[in-house]
């Protein structure tokens, strides 16, 4: 295996761990009861939103298409607000 498929691989590994923890993120938004800990868990999607859009850029600006490297979800999936394990959007301009 060369460097470079070592790079995809590695880079796949780890697209795939966060997307899994912005999927759990987001269920655990939507288990919160309210309050502090509704916003608490509402952010932690939202992080892991910016962070998985950042790096799905950064990988199309070097000219890598997300499925080379197992991308194959929309990061704004994560802040889906009409359903019920998505943060409001109410809750994320406060």
């Amino acid at each position: 295996m060369g460097k470079d498929e070592t790079y995809k691989g590695l880079l796949a590994y780890i697209v795939g761990a966060l997307i899994e923890d912005g999927k759990k993120a987001k269920t655990e938004y939507g288990l919160a009861k309210g309050g502090k800990d509704k916003l608490f868990q509402g952010g932690r999607a939202l992080a892991y939103y910016e962070v998985l859009s950042t790096v799905k850029n950064r990988i199309e600006a070097f000219g890598i298409r997300p499925s080379e490297v197992d991308f194959g979800m929309d990061p704004g999936k994560l802040l889906d607000w009409k359903t019920k394990t998505g943060p409001r959007k109410k809750q994320i301009q406060r």
